[in-house]
């Protein structure tokens, strides 16, 4: 998804819309959680920072993939 974020710039708002949606609602496996926010920090979402860190906050992303530090890094 993010790959066609950056390609069709006229379908990103709609991506980010429902990876951080997915995001919101992935309660249940960190490492799925992990690659949406992977995939956020690929599209270049700077504005999902606040849904990504409340997943962080709620220990719900497998840090082991990404932690919160390298998404500060990231942006």
């Amino acid at each position: 998804l993010a790959e066609i974020a950056q390609k069709h710039p006229d379908t990103r708002d709609e991506i980010i819309g429902l990876l951080e949606e997915a995001l919101d609602g992935e309660k249940e496996n960190e490492f799925v959680a992990a690659e949406l926010v992977c995939a956020l920090l690929d599209a270049g979402s700077k504005e999902s920072l606040p849904t990504i860190q409340k997943a962080y906050e709620e220990k719900r992303v497998d840090e082991t993939i990404v932690d919160f530090f390298g998404v500060e890094e990231h942006f």
